[in-house]
């Protein structure tokens, strides 16, 4: 199904070549007539040109030319109007008389039409000039792949004395086009040459259309001799709803055991723990947990969640998942798992704040702050090393900001080095590089960690970011030897809300040279939220590939794009994309 503007009373002209004929005299009897309220406009051509009118009045009528202007010519003097009552008749107007280029039509008299069993007929006949105008527009390609962003479009009349007339005739159903500037009102716009242009802006909305790729055209007509019928190719592609499962509450925080494939999400409201076997079919199970949970840590060996909670952390035995609960006097905002007698647990004070770092000793329970000395660390971000000795932690509310490395081999921290670096509250460290917000990734190629290691930059998707990247997720597979990271690109400033000029992205690079490899658009979520059912946004928190880099999950939220803002809204998923197409 294909989407028509309605016409309005300028007509445009279709230059259909025709044979010659001879022509009779103007007949000049005065007659009384009746004139119709349907006028035509026409062109001075060479050639005949096929024009049409619709004369409602008569529906299914013979008609004979009986008066006409001298420098109008018939290729016949006889027609019929079908049950529509439209009549073609092939005319031209010849160059016997000057006609300057104007947008204004110039009234050029009547043609009086004999109409059998009716009597005498006038069509208003008015001459246009609209020069010789040449239609172009700046893109001929439009794709949408899972993204749903707006994308524009303009048409320009690149000849300075002439007129173009034209009119987006019809396009796929599943296509919005609006515009605020082009001259179009219920059909056809006009567009004088020059440096003016008429901007349009697509959406997309693919609700209720089925998996897969769809393609059409945007069809323009117009007054453009060289070109009647412009063409621009659109297409569009459709998830599949079958590889996305809805989560009910809030997420957050979330882990994956790669040596297993499974999944773990945390949710608020209602605060639970969700088990997902990513080798099952997606078979999940929940168990309910007390408290506001903040963070979630896989213990090292596999065998343990950590639940950061307030005034609480939680230990889950994954085996029958039976519950330890250990009271805290603190918010805990993160903890790790040293794997070697001790937790390390950072707190939470709130938006802004900086948080203290705690060692937790399992024997014995004893917690321990870390006083400002000369091993002072803090942080409110903890990634540990699996099988090293080693964390780093992350500070948030405090310019600059920092990166600590820690050394735990004899259970209490001693620092080694940090660095003075912006890591926007985020830390990631996988198969020895770490990685901040910021794309920064650092690589650690000895075996004990130096203040003196390597620092690259992952490199950008595009050419065009001229401002920040902000990564919301990373994720290294050994097996395909991989980088994957997801996140904003193309935002204005770094912060709780930026602004967001380039879109959203899932990149991968190879985990050697760092050459991006290909990159993935979130697709979009066809759900009921505050009572809408629609297509929505999608915004991947989380990134995760099983351990043979086959499959990757992602833990997503719906998001709306006021300006250049985002607003997320609480309508979390997972989707699973399958990695080896």
């Amino acid at each position: 199904m294909k989407k028509r503007i309605p016409y309005i009373a300028l007509v445009i002209m279709l230059f259909i070549l025709a044979c010659s004929n001879d022509f009779l005299d103007e007949n000049k009897e005065e007659i009384d007539l009746y004139t119709l309220n349907v006028p035509l406009y026409i062109e001075q051509t060479a050639d005949f040109i096929e024009v049409s009118i619709t004369l409602p009045e008569l529906k299914n009528k013979s008609l004979h030319v009986f008066q006409y202007p001298k420098m109008i010519h018939f290729d016949s003097f006889d027609y019929q109007t079908d049950e529509t009552g439209l009549l073609k008749m092939k005319i031209k107007a010849d160059n016997s008389f000057y006609l300057p280029v104007s947008d204004t039509p110039y009234n050029g008299g009547n043609i009086v039409l004999n109409v059998k069993d009716v009597g005498y007929m006038a069509i208003n006949l008015f001459f246009v000039n609209l020069g010789n105008p040449n239609l172009v527009f700046d893109e001929a390609t439009f794709t949408w792949g899972f993204n749903r962003e707006e994308k524009n479009f303009s048409i320009s009349n690149t000849n300075d004395n002439s007129y173009l007339v034209y009119k987006i005739e019809e396009y796929p159903d599943w296509i919005t086009i609006t515009s605020e500037n082009a001259i179009d009102g219920e059909g056809y716009a006009i567009l004088p040459g020059g440096t003016t242009s008429s901007d349009y802006h697509m959406h997309v909305n693919t609700h209720g259309l089925a998996p897969g790729e769809y393609s059409g055209k945007i069809s323009i007509v117009s007054n453009d001799k060289a070109h009647p019928l412009s063409q621009i190719e659109v297409k569009v592609r459709v998830s599949d709803s079958k590889n996305m499962y809805a989560i009910e509450g809030t997420v957050k925080d979330c882990e994956f055991d790669k040596d297993r494939n499974i999944l773990y999400i945390a949710t608020a409201q209602p605060d639970k723990i969700l088990v997902y076997d990513t080798d099952n079919d997606m078979k999940v199970n929940n168990y309910t947990i007390a408290g506001n949970i903040r963070c979630l840590t896989l213990s090292e060996n596999g065998q343990c969640l950590l639940v950061g909670q307030d005034k609480q952390l939680s230990v889950i035995n994954l085996s029958d998942f039976s519950e330890k609960r250990i009271p805290l006097d603190i918010d805990v905002a993160d903890v790790a798992d040293g794997a070697n007698g001790f937790y390390y647990i950072s707190s939470y004070k709130g938006n802004n704040l900086n948080g203290d770092f705690y060692s937790y000793e399992i024997s014995t329970g004893t917690m321990t702050l870390s006083h400002y000395s000369t091993d002072f660390v803090e942080g409110d971000r903890i990634v540990k090393v699996k099988g090293k000795p080693y964390l780093f932690t992350t500070r948030s509310a405090v310019t600059p900001g920092k990166i600590y490395c820690i050394d735990i081999s004899e259970g209490e921290p001693k620092l080694l080095f940090y660095r003075l670096e912006d890591t926007h509250n985020k830390l990631w460290f996988a198969e020895n590089r770490l990685f901040t917000r910021l794309g920064d990734l650092y690589t650690f190629t000895n075996e004990e960690l130096s203040d003196k290691t390597r620092l690259d930059n992952l490199p950008k998707n595009s050419n065009q970011i001229t401002n920040y990247r902000l990564f919301l997720g990373f994720d290294v597979n050994a097996q395909t030897k991989s980088i994957w990271g997801s996140g904003y690109f193309d935002i204005q400033q770094v912060g709780p809300k930026p602004l967001v000029f380039g879109e959203y992205k899932i990149i991968e690079w190879d985990l050697n040279t760092l050459e991006m490899k290909r990159d993935i658009e979130p697709s979009y979520y066809d759900t009921t939220y505050d009572g809408k059912t629609n297509e929505y946004a999608t915004l991947p928190h989380y990134i995760f590939t099983t351990s043979r880099g086959e499959k990757m999950y992602l833990v997503k939220n719906i998001y709306t794009k006021e300006g250049f803002e985002i607003k997320e809204h609480n309508n979390w998923l997972i989707e699973v994309t399958d990695l080896k197409n």
